[in-house]
């Protein structure tokens, strides 16, 4: 999903802000028009990269969780082990 909103979103937003910035610059639009189109893709792009990062978090904590219990288990499988051959 982070690929979704960082890509998907915030990236052709930043880009067609810049081209309106561009045509306002130019002259090709009226300056205020070309501002108001800017503000409203710069917002889009903000809030795209606000959930495009809370996406990437939610990715890297649900990775660390997994590799935790994957950790975990090798540790209380080992702990079995050796208390199976002691018990033996």
């Amino acid at each position: 999903m982070a690929t979704f909103w960082l890509w998907g979103l915030r990236n052709p937003a930043i880009l067609l802000a810049g081209l309106a910035a561009l045509a306002g610059y130019t002259g090709a639009a009226d300056w205020s028009i070309a501002m108001v189109v800017v503000l409203g893709f710069g917002i889009i792009a903000e809030v795209a990269n606000r959930f495009g990062r809370r996406a990437l978090a939610r990715k890297r904590r649900k990775r660390a969780a997994v590799l935790a219990l994957r950790s975990a288990a090798e540790v209380r499988d080992r702990f079995r082990t050796e208390h199976q051959h002691k018990a033996a």
